[in-house]
């Protein structure tokens, strides 16, 4: 890494907060649309062009962009194109951002700067799976009468945040079945104390949870599955797995839980977003000059 370098962090929630913090015991921080006081000396930009004008690298938010065009920042009042952003970054220097387009990773390869998605990193993503688990625990607590000790909870995919999600669970004492499609990650589920079955065969019979948590991006507990929960049982949706029609057709409760790491832990998810960039600075990173 060069002895000194600015880096320009725009917009995005309270995670960017922390993550200039963050970074700012490595560079020279500039910046813009983002609430709230900073602990640490940082240079707050008069305009976005000014947290971008000369940096070596523009760190962007979780998700980048929210309708495909422009830039997250509802804390700036302002609609910043993505495009601008490009336009105003020296070549060669490093673009960061969650959940970039691929399309606009391929206009900022075009204009001699690289893209990095650092929500690609596995190392941010397995803090993140680590932090939604804690969340959805938090949640089962504040949605149930009873204590996580002794509940019957029922696990859906694993996956990384199903396998940590499991694995908090049974720390607190409750007893889960995981109902996952590959036969290794059945395998991992049982290796690692759960009772573990098939998606088809979870869904035929489910058995009497309390609680039920979906980790898969896809509808995969569907009105056969719903039919046989008992009433009492609530579903976490953490991923987009639970058909909600049906749900409600069965009277059943379903609590949404997107995007946890920056509702319920934003202090360690910004440090996530901090610790993938300055990784990447610190390889080399592909930095200009």
């Amino acid at each position: 890494m060069k002895d000194y370098i600015k880096i320009g962090i725009l917009g995005g929630d309270t995670r960017m907060r922390y993550a200039a913090e963050a970074l700012s015991g490595i560079a020279e921080c500039a910046v813009w649309g983002i609430g709230g006081d900073f602990a640490s000396p940082l240079v707050r930009a008069a305009d976005w062009q000014g947290a971008v004008r000369g940096a070596d690298a523009v760190v962007l938010p979780l998700p980048v962009t929210r309708d495909g065009v422009a830039l997250s920042a509802p804390d700036a009042g302002d609609q910043i194109p993505l495009d601008a952003i490009l336009d105003r970054m020296p070549t060669g220097a490093l673009l960061f951002g969650g959940k970039l387009p691929p399309l606009y990773t391929e206009c900022a390869k075009e204009r001699g700067i690289r893209a990095v998605d650092y929500y690609e990193d596995e190392a941010f993503q397995i803090a993140g799976a680590v932090q939604t688990a804690e969340g959805a625990v938090a949640a089962c607590v504040n949605s149930l009468p009873g204590t996580v000790s002794g509940m019957d909870c029922a696990v859906i995919g694993y996956g990384r945040l199903g396998r940590t999600l499991a694995n908090r669970l049974r720390a607190f004492g409750a007893h889960v079945t995981v109902a996952a499609r590959s036969p290794r990650d059945r395998a991992w589920a049982e290796a690692d104390g759960c009772r573990a079955t098939s998606l088809d065969g979870w869904a035929a019979d489910p058995g009497s949870p309390d609680a039920v948590f979906s980790t898969v991006p896809v509808t995969v507990i569907g009105a056969n599955a719903l039919g046989h929960l008992p009433p009492s049982a609530v579903l976490f949706e953490l991923a987009a797995g639970i058909d909600r029609e049906a749900a409600e057709a069965c009277g059943l409760r379903v609590i949404p839980l997107p995007g946890l790491p920056g509702k319920v832990a934003p202090k360690s998810a910004g440090e996530g977003i901090a610790a993938s960039v300055a990784r990447i600075l610190g390889e080399g990173g592909g930095l200009r000059g």
